[in-house]
């Protein structure tokens, strides 16, 4: 099997990939919120048992296709946190759940803005299943101060800062209502997997998943339904890299 995006839906592809294969799985869906994503706006504005189902069979299929020591990420809004959160700790244990707060949130009137999302990470066994910290460590607030008591770059908490990808962002990719930035998958495959480990993103969105796991070589498989989107993340896995930014 080689590294590739595969064009449908999840919940049909998932079930022909070869069990315990998978090092990691990240997952980004429709966060349910009424966002166009190929099928109309109702399409991602299902009743909440409905919405919370499908994730549960989607986090199932996935989880039997990982590595007996594998991990999971699901990224989710404010809005369905708890929710979600309480489902995935029916299936796996929690190793963390980490605070992405994004930069650049959407303003509002009526309540406090939601500046951040969720990032659960779960894990097969959580004696087994690793920690790679040497590639993630940044500078500690001690070394940013020049304190001398600095011991070296840390592993860092769990309250991550990326910037959200707006409209005229560099790295942003145009034709896609979403986009993840490189610097949060970075960390995150770094973390988990070590090059030639198979990397699953069942719901692909515009790539970000597969394009950081081609540039730290990971093999991957993804999946994507609607295929403008399809066309989108080819392009993308066909363009040279870039020198590193982050």
């Amino acid at each position: 099997m080689n590294s590739q995006l595969l064009e449908g839906s999840c919940y049909d592809i998932l079930p022909s990939l070869p069990m315990r294969r998978f090092k990691m799985a990240f997952v980004d869906p429709p966060y349910n919120i009424g966002i166009d994503y190929g099928n109309g706006k109702k399409a991602d504005q299902l009743p909440a048992a409905v919405y919370i189902d499908q994730m549960r069979q989607l986090v199932q299929l996935c989880v039997d296709r990982l590595t007996s020591d594998g991990s999971l990420w699901f990224l989710i809004n404010e809005r369905w946190a708890d929710q979600i959160g309480s489902m995935l700790s029916t299936i796996l244990p929690r190793r963390n759940r980490i605070i992405w707060r994004e930069t650049f949130g959407q303003y509002r009137v009526d309540r406090y803005a939601s500046g951040h999302r969720h990032l659960f990470w779960h894990v097969m066994d959580t004696k087994r299943s690793p920690f790679y910290t040497e590639d993630i460590r940044i500078r500690s607030q001690r070394m940013i101060n020049g304190d001398p008591r600095a011991a070296g770059p840390r592993v860092p908490d769990d309250v991550w800062q990326f910037p959200r990808l707006v409209g005229n962002a560099g790295e942003r990719i145009s034709d896609h209502p979403c986009q993840l930035p490189e610097a949060l998958l970075e960390r995150v495959i770094r973390c988990s997997t070590e090059p030639g480990d198979w990397i699953l993103d069942p719901t692909a969105g515009t790539g970000t998943t597969l394009r950081v796991a081609q540039r730290l070589g990971r093999r991957f498989i993804g999946i994507e339904e609607q295929p403008d989107f399809a066309k989108l993340i080819r392009k993308r896995l066909d363009r040279p890299f870039q020198t590193r930014l982050f």
